[in-house]
């Protein structure tokens, strides 16, 4: 045998052949490729010593189980929620938080004392109930104050604001006018009762009133029964408040935020308030998430709760506009330019907005985790810690600052809360990024190994753009060429399960084609298979480090906090390398499988509970997103994305036992992949079921400027996935003869679905002519909703008209007014945009109120002055004639709608006042859409469907 030189394997080293690229194991040696980077023969460049590996199935065997310890951690914790406290007084008397406690509000509110769900619609005689019942709740909350402080020291003030007011809505690129009526807010102050602590105050807001027709005791009784209970918890304890609380129960939040905007605007507190916190719902389970953190002192303030569940991560994203929704803490920061902590409970939000948002449905320990969340941070800001407030006087509201300003994550379920500036983001990214350039410069020959490390640090871009391709390969194939668009949809998992394999397998190609057979050569040895394997395995760590460090820097640069989570990727490769490089083999090429372990813990325990609060997050959301969104795709991009940060150690992995290895891997996923494909794309398979269903808004429309009234039913679906079937099923014997669903477009023209504008833009619509009403039917608006004017003014120089009108509507809430005019002016708080433009002015209104007013001036053209003059003239008996022609030219056509108060199924079902629930079933038996919605609604039984069915009335006035 030849003798070895240091650190080479020889030309003539006499070894077992490998059975590399098809080369029998019995072949006599080969002659080195040329290929190859680092050559065997003594001349070449010497690859460096490798130790023999472990064989795969022990390694894995090892290995998977201590990856696997990771990946439940993280996910328990993740899910973990406390044990839901029942005392009112911990042992030594001190007021604690109680879910027990909590939870009777949320009981008494969401249901009737049956049990059945109870809606808080605003203006349904139900608001009025929930506003009495709170304030009851409060008086009773300050007489035990009281009896606990008879000395003062702490000071209970309640306020019941009720106003009038208008603003604008923009969501979704369009814009959306609202005016309120009567809408009311709750307000409770907390203080010691000086002056000094009343000067200054952070606002906790959270709204009473549930959407069209959802019980909603998640979204936001939740909210309601958290503010409730902290109120008692603070009001009762000893500490001193140097700043005050402020309570805000706003009851008109799901009518496009009307309440809160009353109160951010007329309330004289509103002036005393430096910060908000908001508290939502769109899901029933887990912890409270932060989605919206907007001041570094707010987020130190997090940082003092037990389990923060936040990230930076959240915050953009929802800056993007990605997210379709919006809170009350939008007209915080509009109108009262606060900053803030804008918090909501996500998880299970397939019940979002739906029939079965009820008081069972909201997980045991979620009332508890916020409270006990709520209580610290409230603690903290009416301490003299903090930098707000603390002053006799009224100080500057809290600065706001970019998400970049103050990077911020939690990890393990919130058991660990990372806060730290921008400048010390600046100095960490630097020095992990200056360890990773020396690591890399002292453990890398880059002259003889450059093309090998090249690859392994370009394939770390490579293997993420494969991974999404891999994901969104699936994606196009299920829901385009297999048509089962969301097979995924029913459980927030499932997509981890479909498009997770392809993801890999995409990762696993490139670094076979792009990696593995640039650096490989076409026969080797098993000596050179190992040699080249090991350097490739070594190449992929080191480049996943040089990646990782470079890209968080730009990231930084570039003013994305969300950039941590490549720092935390190249914390975990660099401990990896150093350990491996320094410790574990420091003379040979190739990784420890202890590396693994090493590189691979701070992904697993980080970047599992990312995918899975993302997917919590999203996957519920898919289902309401509407037709047009590529939802498969967007799915698709966030497995394959998010996975691929989560097992970084797979690009070394797949170089370790040699290409055959690699081939197979890829084989092995392409098989898990496909099966995966098969099983959610089986005829069988659905996406939805009964808790997890599809959403449908069904309008049983009466048509009024006909004679009699005509009707027709409206059917859209929030999703993409086709549903003609099932309307075609469902209205089976209920249409009109000879009639079939029509499909129709929702767009700004579409008055059908004003009530629901803007949100009627992305929804995919049918429309069903429904049989006529018996002749002896009378619409009991007929009478009684109208538009009628109320003066009118011509203008003969600006040639501009000038109309107050009001819409009455009794009987029907929620009204919307819709017209196209050149609006030169009106009593809205913006100047409209000009040029003949479609309006839509909404209104909404507290119970009994039933006016609509509405002044607007109207640019004529010369022809439509003129024929307003000539109307004008015939109005006041000046001329005799009359004229078809003119009346058309001169006249504003203006499209109303609204709905039937006693028409909401099942919201409309009972109440507990004896004289409206007699109303009630009056109208159940009687009205057209009651009596539809009855047979309808047994249809949909079996379906796994969440459907809002809602009567609604409509008209055209000429004014």
């Amino acid at each position: 045998m030849t003798k070895k030189s240091d650190g080479a394997l020889p030309a003539g080293d006499a070894q077992p052949v490998a059975l590399v690229h098809g080369q029998a194991a019995s072949s006599p040696p080969h002659k080195p490729s040329t290929r190859l980077l680092a050559h065997v023969d003594a001349s070449a460049t010497p690859i460096a010593r490798t130790t023999r590996n472990w064989p795969v199935l022990p390694s894995l065997l090892v290995l998977l189980p201590i990856l696997a310890i990771f990946t439940w951690t993280s996910v328990y914790l993740h899910y973990q929620l406390p044990t839901p406290g029942h005392a009112l007084f911990s042992p030594d008397g001190q007021p604690i938080f109680s879910e027990s406690h909590a939870m009777k509000y949320i009981k008494d509110l969401a249901s009737y004392g049956d049990g059945t769900p109870r809606y808080r619609i605003l203006g349904t005689r139900e608001m009025v109930e929930t506003d009495d019942y709170i304030l009851d709740a409060v008086r009773g909350i300050r007489d035990d104050v009281v009896q606990r402080h008879p000395d003062g020291g702490m000071q209970l003030e309640v306020w019941h604001q009720s106003g009038d007011g208008s603003h604008l809505f923009d969501f979704m690129e369009k814009a959306v006018w609202k005016k309120y009526f009567g809408v009311t807010n709750v307000i409770v102050r907390l203080s010691d009762g000086t002056p000094a602590s009343k000067a200054n105050a952070v606002l906790v807001n959270a709204h009473t009133d549930s959407t069209l027709p959802s019980p909603g005791a998640a979204d936001d009784l939740f909210g309601v029964a958290v503010m409730l209970e902290a109120m008692r918890v603070m009001g009762m304890g000893d500490r001193r408040l140097t700043n005050s609380v402020i309570f805000l129960f706003n009851g008109a939040e799901e009518s496009l935020q009307d309440a809160s905007h009353l109160f951010i605007t007329q309330h004289p507190l509103k002036d005393t308030v430096k910060a908000v916190i908001n508290i939502e719902a769109c899901g029933t389970d887990g912890k409270e998430i932060v989605f919206q953190a907007t001041s570094p002192e707010m987020i130190r303030a997090l940082a003092k709760t037990p389990s923060p569940y936040a990230t930076v991560i959240a915050s953009e994203i929802f800056q993007t506009g990605l997210i379709l929704s919006d809170t009350d803490f939008r007209q915080f920061v509009e109108y009262g330019n606060l900053t803030g902590l804008d918090m909501a409970l996500v998880q299970n939000s397939y019940r979002y907005h739906t029939t079965l948002d009820t008081v069972d449905a909201i997980e045991s320990g979620a009332l508890q985790h916020t409270g006990e969340n709520l209580i610290p941070l409230l603690e903290y800001l009416t301490s003299p810690e903090t930098t707000m407030g603390n002053s006799e006087q009224s100080t500057p509201i809290l600065p706001h600052a970019p998400t970049s300003h103050t990077i911020f994550f939690s990890a393990l379920g919130g058991k660990v809360f990372v806060v730290y500036s921008r400048a010390t983001a600046t100095l960490v990214y630097g020095i992990i990024a200056a360890l990773a350039a020396v690591v890399a410069t002292d453990r890398v020959d880059w002259a003889r190994y450059k093309k090998a490390y090249v690859l392994g640090t370009g394939g770390v871009l490579g293997g993420l753009v494969s991974a999404v391709v891999g994901a969104n390969s699936v994606a196009f194939l299920t829901s385009v060429v297999l048509r089962k668009p969301m097979s995924w949809f029913s459980n927030e998992a499932y997509p981890l399960f479909l498009f997770g394999p392809p993801a890999l397998l995409g990762v696993v190609l490139w670094q076979y084609v792009f990696a593995s057979n640039r650096i490989r050569s076409p026969i080797a040895t098993l000596a050179q298979d190992r040699a080249e394997s090991a350097l490739l395995e070594h190449a992929s760590l080191v480049g996943l480090v040089v990646f990782n460090s470079g890209f968080t820097l730009v990231g930084h640069a570039l003013g994305v906090g969300s950039s941590y989570l490549y720092a935390i990727g190249s914390v975990s490769g660099l401990a990896a390398l150093l350990l491996n490089d320094y410790v574990l083999h420091t003379k040979n090429k190739g990784l420890h499988l202890a590396t693994y372990v090493v590189g691979q813990s701070l992904p697993l325990l980080i970047g599992i509970e990312g995918i899975i609060g993302f997917l919590d997050l999203f996957v519920p959301l898919t289902g309401r997103l509407g037709a047009e969104a590529p939802v498969d795709f967007i799915i698709a991009t966030l497995v394959g994305a998010v996975g691929y940060l989560t097992v970084p150690m797979l690009s070394p992995l797949c170089h370790r036992w040699g290409a055959s290895f690699t081939a197979r891997l890829a084989v092995f996923l392409l098989l898990v992949s496909a099966f995966g494909v098969g099983w959610f794309t089986r005829p069988s398979w659905s996406p939805y079921d009964a808790a997890h269903p599809k959403r449908l808004l069904v309008l049983h429309m009466e048509n009024t400027t006909t004679t009699p009234s005509t009707f027709n039913l409206h059917v859209a679906s929030v999703d993409g996935t086709p549903f003609s079937d099932l309307v075609e099923t469902a209205t089976a014997g209920l249409r009109a003869a000879g009639s079939v669903p029509e499909p129709t477009i929702a767009d700004d023209l579409s008055v059908d679905w004003d009530i629901v504008y803007p949100v009627s833009q992305f929804l995919t619509t049918y429309r069903i002519n429904l049989p006529p009403v018996s002749p002896d039917y009378v619409a009991p608006w007929t009478d009684s909703l109208k538009v009628s004017v109320q003066r009118s003014v011509l203008n003969s120089i600006k040639q501009t008209r000038r109309i107050e009108l009001t819409l009455e509507h009794p009987g029907i809430i929620w009204p919307v007014m819709s017209f196209t005019a050149d609006v030169v002016a009106w009593d809205l708080p913006k100047v409209p945009e000009r040029g003949d433009v479609r309006h839509h002015v909404k209104s909404v209104a507290s119970y009994g109120v039933t006016r609509f007013p509405l002044a607007l001036t109207v640019q004529l053209t010369p022809e439509q002055f003129a024929a307003a003059q000539r109307e004008d003239q015939r109005a006041k008996g000046q001329r005799a004639d009359s004229s078809a022609e003119d009346r058309a030219l001169a006249s504003l056509r203006i499209d109303y709608s609204g709905l039937d108060i006693h028409g909401m199924y099942p919201a409309s079902f009972q109440s507990d006042d004896a004289v409206e629930d007699a109303r009630r079933q009056l109208a159940r038996g009687t009205k057209p859409g009651m009596r539809f919605f009855e047979e309808f609604s047994q249809r949909l039984v079996d379906e796994p469907v969440d459907a809002m069915l809602l009567s609604a009335v409509a008209g055209v006035a000429y004014v």
